[in-house]
This record gives structure tokens, sequence and C-alpha cells, in this order.
């Protein structure tokens, strides 16, 4: 019985390793605790955002949705977006998972991260940042302490957002606020360069058509309107665009 028992215990390790060469798995391979190289990726991925460092949530079965994802992965990252239309107070179910607790309801959550997104300060975030171009400060000189006061503000006082009054604030549980800047049209070509090799139109980056991607490029909109820095909607509607434009090409 034991010798059956360590033959099936192989198998399942086999297996397990062989199926996590192709697949997403929750060990050491795909979720890599040295953070060295981070940065590098961020920068190549995730464009005009230098201060930013997806089980993706918002429903009325956040609790159960969270117990299941961290019960399958410590490790996992939960980000909960649209928080500027969550009901104030339904956030505050995650307290005690990110409160000091060994364990809730059996299971650790100590290793997973959460992320929270909001827009309810976006128009504010995107003021200041060209306040700091209007004053010909690059964008890289822009620093978090920059932002503090305004996300600070928009937090407590807007209550449509779905952190006003919430115990993750008043029990100081979050661990920091960092805005999502404005794209700039080089960071929206930079988008547009990625999906054309992403759509396979191209291979490689040097034969992409530059004149596509400046042609993708203006038929976006941009802000303000007498100096079109930044664009409206910043990436999102890139993939179409660069289908139904490449698709005529």
């Amino acid at each position: 019985m034991v010798l059956l028992e360590s033959v099936f215990t192989a198998i399942v390790a086999a297996w397990t390793s062989y199926s996590c060469i192709n697949n997403e798995c929750c060990n050491d391979e795909w979720i890599r605790s040295d953070l060295s190289n981070l940065p590098l990726t961020l920068k190549s991925k995730v464009y005009g955002q230098h201060l930013v460092f997806f089980h993706l949530i918002c429903n009325n079965k956040l609790r159960n949705k969270i117990n299941e994802a961290v019960t399958a992965c410590p490790r996992a990252l939960i980000i909960i977006d649209e928080m500027e239309k969550m009901p104030p107070g339904l956030i505050d179910v995650l307290k005690p998972y990110l409160n000091f607790h060994d364990k809730v309801e059996g299971v650790d959550y100590r290793k997973a991260m959460f992320f929270l997104l909001s827009n309810n300060a976006g128009a504010a975030i995107s003021t200041k940042t060209f306040d700091f171009w209007n004053a010909g400060r690059s964008r890289e000189s822009i620093q978090l302490k920059d932002f503090e006061n305004i996300l600070q503000l928009a937090t407590l006082n807007d209550k449509s957002n779905g952190l006003w009054h919430s115990e993750l604030i008043s029990s100081g549980l979050l661990t920091a606020s960092i805005p999502f800047l404005p794209l700039e049209r080089l960071h929206v070509k930079q988008c547009i360069r990625d999906a054309l090799i992403k759509h396979k139109f191209v291979r490689t980056v040097q034969e992409i058509p530059e004149e596509k991607v400046q042609m993708i490029a203006d038929q976006l909109a941009y802000f303000p309107d007498d100096s079109k820095v930044y664009a409206t909607t910043g990436c999102k509607r890139i993939h179409d665009k660069v289908q139904l434009i490449m698709n005529d090409y």
C-alpha cells in the first residue's frame, strides 16, 4: 500500500510539473519572489507609468470570490476595478484579509496582493500632470508625493468613491495610493506597435510601418483641446483601431 501511494504521488507530481510548462500554476516558476526584473518588465509593458509598480472582481459575491482565489493560490493577485462605482462600505469585506491575522476561516491571506483601481481622481490627476507639462517639467520628474494630497482628498471627500469612510483607510490597511498618469502620444504609439505584433500584422519591431503607427495614432482623440497632449482613452481602443485600419491596408 505504501508503495502504491508513493507511485501515485510521483505520478501526480510529474503530471503537475508537466502541465505547468505551458499552463499558469501557483509555484515559483510562475510567481517569482525575486522582483529584480520587475522594473524592466513594467517599463516594457506599462507605458508612461513610472510611478506604478489578474483576478478581476467587482460584484456582490466579493468575499466568496476572494476566498476561492486565495484558497486556489495563496499568492493570488486580486484586482478590484471601478472602485468609484462600488457602494461605500462594500469594500470593507477586505478588512479581515488585510488585517494582521494568520488565517481567516482557515485560509492564510498574508501572501495575497490586493490592487484597488479607481477613476474618481482621474480629472485631478490629469490636471496636475498637465501643469507639469505646461511648466516645462519632464514627466519623469513627477514624484508620488506630488499627488498625495490629490489622492487623499479624492478618497476622503468623494461620496461616490467605494473607499469613502472605509475602515480600510481608518485602520491604516492600505499600503500606498499610486496615480496612473494620462498617456501621451508617444505612449500610445508604443501600444500601437505592441498591438501590431500581437495581432501578427508584423513579426518584429523592425517591420513596423511607422506611417501606419502615425495614422492609427491620429485616429484617436486627445486633450486638452488647445494642445492635445494626452490620449482621451489612453490605450483602451488601440487593438480595435489597429485591426480595423490594418485589415484595410
